[in-house]
């Protein structure tokens, strides 16, 4: 245990307590006002996770507080509307246009750095913002054609990603070698990203067998290579941004780094996950 480290251990502690939180209120998520505890920790969620964004590019880039937030708020808030209300789909696409000219008219008046300024802007509300707003409507969304019970691929969603990640930790730790991404993430190893894709295929095949009447081979082979792929992509991406302005966590939250460190793989994995299913 020595060889990973105390903060490992408050790490691992720490996502134990969030997971039964998360788990608890995914297991009542049709009950009562659960949908609306689901949405508030799901828009909270995407809240912290802007405005660390917004601090990590702070040297690189401006973002308007003022507008980004608020957009957060009213895309997850718009997939909330028409999946768990059922109606107006193509909302949350449309309310793109309208953050996007609010965006352009805070730089009519200073033109320096506009261009870099409105597309990180744009780009923080679609990397934090949609991804949660599609797992709201993966819960909710009867439409979507694979989801017998949306719950189910939310937890299917989560255990995958996050168990790519641990065992290319632990496998990494113990067995790695060769470097993986040197100049983006020094101590991943090739050796670790084989180990997670592993784990997470046989993880994905589990689904299978427990619940055949929602995860068939297909899915589970498909799902389970794609999401271990990507999942490693979106936690380099995140470690890309942190590597280009010199800092090691998006926050100083004891036990997780940051909401973005935490939910990196989930921002790449909750889009494929949902057009799969639609």
């Amino acid at each position: 245990m020595k060889k990973f480290g105390k903060e490992f251990v408050q790490r691992l502690i720490i996502s134990l307590c969030i997971v039964g939180i998360v788990g608890t209120l995914l297991v009542f998520a049709y009950n009562g006002i659960i949908p609306f505890l689901v949405f508030f920790l799901v828009l909270m969620l995407g809240l912290f996770a802007n405005y660390e964004f917004i601090n990590l590019v702070q040297k690189k880039a401006h973002i308007n507080k003022w507008i980004a937030l608020p957009s957060v708020i009213i895309l997850i808030g718009s997939f909330f509307v028409t999946s768990y209300g059922q109606g107006y789909p193509l909302l949350p696409a449309v309310l793109l246009f309208p953050i996007a000219i609010a965006f352009f008219l805070t730089h009519f008046s200073k033109i320096d750095g506009a261009v870099t300024n409105i597309s990180v802007s744009f780009f923080s509300i679609i990397y934090t913002a949609i991804p949660l707003g599609m797992i709201l409507s993966i819960i909710y969304d009867d439409s979507l054609n694979y989801a017998t019970d949306g719950r189910l691929w939310i937890i299917y969603l989560l255990i995958i990603t996050k168990i790519t990640d641990v065992a290319a930790y632990f496998i990494g730790k113990l067995f790695g070698k060769h470097k993986l991404a040197k100049v983006v993430s020094p101590n991943k190893t090739v050796e670790g990203s084989l180990g997670g894709f592993i784990v997470a295929i046989a993880t994905s095949f589990l689904f299978h067998y427990l619940f055949p009447f929602q995860f068939s081979k297909a899915d589970c082979f498909i799902l389970g290579v794609i999401l271990a792929v990507f999942s490693q992509i979106g936690d380099l991406v995140e470690s890309l941004f942190k590597r280009d302005v010199k800092i090691k966590d998006s926050s100083s939250i004891p036990g997780i780094g940051g909401v973005l460190d935490m939910l990196d793989s989930i921002f790449i994995n909750a889009p494929i996950l949902y057009f799969y299913l639609s």
